[in-house]
């Protein structure tokens, strides 16, 4: 059986042991700060990561907007279709009638 002596004694050297190593970890953080490359490099994978995180909502927003631009093109092609028809109607209502006239 251990006395409680000794694990009193161990206690305070591993509290010791501890607290050394916290301090000297906080003297490391202020004797050597952050470098400035490195710094940019987190803040360059910071950007890269936000960027990232909205790339499937920017993406779907864009293939929408894509597909409705095609649409509206190919409104925009049914319309003058249809306006040509209308405009030639009465040419070509006539050319059956002016087959020889025309060199037809």
């Amino acid at each position: 059986m251990v006395k409680l002596a000794t694990i009193k004694a161990e206690m305070a050297r591993l509290e010791r042991f501890i607290s050394a190593d916290r301090s000297f970890a906080i003297n490391m953080l202020r004797s050597h700060p952050a470098s400035p490359k490195r710094n940019a490099a987190l803040k360059t994978l910071e950007t890269r990561l936000i960027d990232a995180q909205g790339a499937a909502a920017r993406r779907k927003a864009l293939q929408f907007e894509r597909e409705g631009a095609y649409g509206r093109v190919f409104d925009a092609i049914v319309s003058e279709e249809n306006e040509l028809i209308a405009l030639y109607a009465p040419l070509w209502r006539d050319l059956p009638l002016n087959r020889g006239r025309y060199g037809g």
